[in-house]
């Protein structure tokens, strides 16, 4: 008996037809029972990659592969899979060049050779040294993005300092101004808080330090 299946590995969840009948129009529902019961569905035998799949029945290495998919993205699941499965030890070079494409190993595309073991191909070593690249390049993104946060609140603090360092100077200037003309600091205090929306409390402290 020969099957054929439809492999889809995209990042987005399948939410297109998994049989004929989900293909067809069947009209109104007054008609669509009646249009149902005389029609001859068949399924698609669609495998999606991030679904998990009983492959038990495989007796080939294509049941490691489909055993794989799912754990694209959850790089636990993947490091148990591989110490349960001894298969990805060694694997045939079309599976392997398989797994590489849909798992994403750049590694192993451009360096083949290293993980040959005479006919078979050690995916399981390359596997692990993608997630462990996968590590170190969140680690240094992470160190990178703190760097750049860093430097952003550093020039958002010297701006802040600038501006109190400006606003303090005014200050000191405008009540300079005002006591030379004779103002009085229970005015200047008023002025203080009408021009430069101070606290009273905040006007009389600094015409204090003046």
């Amino acid at each position: 008996m020969l099957d054929t299946l439809c492999l889809y590995h995209g990042e987005e969840k399948w939410d297109g037809p998994r049989s004929l009948k989900d293909m067809m129009d069947f009209g109104a529902d007054g008609k669509r029972q009646k249009w149902e019961d005389y029609f001859a569905d068949y399924p698609m035998r669609i495998v999606c990659a991030d679904e998990f799949v009983d492959c038990g029945g495989f007796r080939t290495s294509l049941g490691e592969l489909f055993a794989l998919l799912p754990f694209r993205k959850d790089k636990a699941g993947l490091e148990k899979l591989l110490e349960e499965n001894p298969a990805y030890q060694s694997m045939d070079e079309e599976t392997a060049r398989t797994v590489s494409i849909l798992m994403g190993i750049r590694k192993f595309m451009e360096q083949e050779e290293k993980y040959r073991s005479g006919e078979d191909y050690n995916m399981c070593q390359a596997i692990r040294e993608m997630l462990e690249d996968s590590r170190k390049e969140g680690w240094g993104e992470g160190r990178k993005e703190g760097k750049r946060e860093g430097r952003r609140e550093g020039k958002r603090e010297g701006r802040k300092e600038g501006r109190r360092k400006e606003q303090a100077e005014g200050i000191r200037i405008f009540i300079q101004s005002n006591r030379d003309d004779g103002i009085t600091d229970e005015a200047i205090a008023e002025n203080l808080q009408k021009y430069y929306f101070l606290s009273k409390d905040r006007a009389r402290k600094a015409l204090k330090k003046r």
